[in-house]
């Protein structure tokens, strides 16, 4: 798995918003996850936060689902779940796309010769 370090505000939500660059490469199979901050912000009884590194550990746990659907409700029962005793104050959001065209190369594929996916 790998992870973008950048957050930033929703897109085109305040006019003349800076966005970081950042770019990794994909290939065929690859799951794209997005995600707003409501579903690190879930707390748990004790006022923990479900963050960054207990949704990161859904995501690898369900990331072979057989569709995006199943890994979208599965995470969403993770952070429900951890939330039950506690608050889930924002709006969460979750958006994962699948890879399915073929001409992106396999991950056995040199780095040269893939291709890449550009966060704007």
């Amino acid at each position: 798995m790998t992870a973008l370090d950048h957050a930033g505000i929703v897109l085109n939500v305040v006019p003349d918003a800076q966005y970081e660059d950042a770019s990794v490469p994909i290939h065929t199979g690859d799951t794209l996850v997005l995600f707003t901050d409501g579903l690190t912000e879930v707390r748990d009884g004790e006022g923990r936060f479900f963050g960054r590194e207990g949704l990161v550990q859904c995501i690898s746990a369900f990331s072979h689902a057989s569709t995006v659907s199943s890994l979208v409700e599965s995470v969403f029962n993770c952070a429900n779940e951890f939330g039950r005793q506690g608050q889930r104050r924002d709006d969460m959001t979750l958006l994962a796309v699948r890879i399915t065209a073929t001409d992106l190369g396999r991950k056995q594929d040199s780095a040269a010769d893939s291709q890449h996916l550009a966060i704007d």
